[in-house]
């Protein structure tokens, strides 16, 4: 057994430590291992699943992350879990769900560590400057409706740097690196969901600019340096807010037009002071 691996995680203590009303309450599923929480999901939402379904797996052998990555998931360590999401939003709103994980995950995770992690636009939670968070939102819809979203997370607890695989060693953390110590899966999970409740009623309640003003604290994007391809083209510039659909705003540095970007890969090429700072 992995030094680092906990007792897998039962729905019996979960549910004892939820404080959630929705999230996890209807139906939790919790698999040993499984293909991808998030097709699990999508198959139960699509069966008529209620809003707040849970799917859970001890790991994944075909997890995923944003633009078809994989999402690398060792057995007995880390939290990987997709909810079923049926918010009365249109379409242009729903990727502000991934902002709203983002700050859910962020102050879940420091509120229990001591350390709050920052989001690199628009999915990545931070830690130390590693990246410990990854978060997929998949809608469905029928003609201009959504009839469900299924919101994956996955969070790095115990990851140790021997788990990682070379290509990964550089970049991954998890609660256990930034912190030498071991934590509780169930604890940090019961946290996310009581947080993404809080935040997700936010959107639900059209309270997005209390959201927006959330992540905009803690998103190290926001006035660093940032290079992306639009339309097939290099752009380089400023990021400079994010605006109410989940959009980066950038300010171009050959021209200073204000651009959108609503997808893809954005690198930093300098991090704003603040979250220098932080990361120290």
């Amino acid at each position: 057994m992995h030094p680092n691996a906990k007792s897998s995680i039962t729905e019996h203590v979960l549910r004892s430590a939820l404080k959630t009303e929705v999230l996890g309450r209807d139906h939790i599923e919790i698999h040993e291992r499984i293909d991808s929480t998030n097709e699990r999901a999508k198959e139960l939402a699509l069966a008529g699943a209620r809003e707040g379904t849970l799917v859970l797996a001890e790991s994944q052998t075909a997890g995923r992350g944003r633009l078809g990555r994989i999402w690398h998931s060792p057995p007995g360590l880390n939290i990987y879990l997709s909810l079923v999401l049926r918010p009365e939003l249109p379409p242009a709103r729903i990727s502000l769900l991934t902002l709203a994980a983002g700050v859910a995950g962020a102050s879940a995770i420091g509120r229990i560590i001591g350390q709050t992690p920052s989001v690199k636009w628009p999915n990545d939670l931070l830690l130390q400057n590693r990246k410990i968070a990854g978060i997929l939102a998949e809608m469905n819809m029928k003609n201009t409706k959504v009839l469900f979203v299924i919101l994956g997370v996955g969070i790095n607890v115990n990851l140790s740097a021997h788990d990682l695989p070379p290509e990964l060693a550089a970049q991954a953390g998890s609660l256990f690196i930034a912190t030498g110590r071991t934590w509780d899966r169930v604890e940090v999970l019961a946290a996310f969901l009581y947080e993404m409740e809080k935040y997700y009623k936010f959107l639900t309640q059209n309270r997005h600019e209390e959201l927006l003003n959330q992540y905009r604290q803690i998103c190290q994007t926001l006035n660093s340096q940032v290079r992306f391809v639009q339309q097939s083209n290099l752009v380089e510039g400023t990021a400079i807010d994010v605006n109410q659909s989940g959009e980066l705003i950038v300010k171009r540095a050959i021209d200073g037009e204000i651009v959108h970007v609503n997808a893809g890969d954005v690198s930093l090429l300098s991090i704003a002071p603040k979250h220098l700072a932080d990361d120290c």
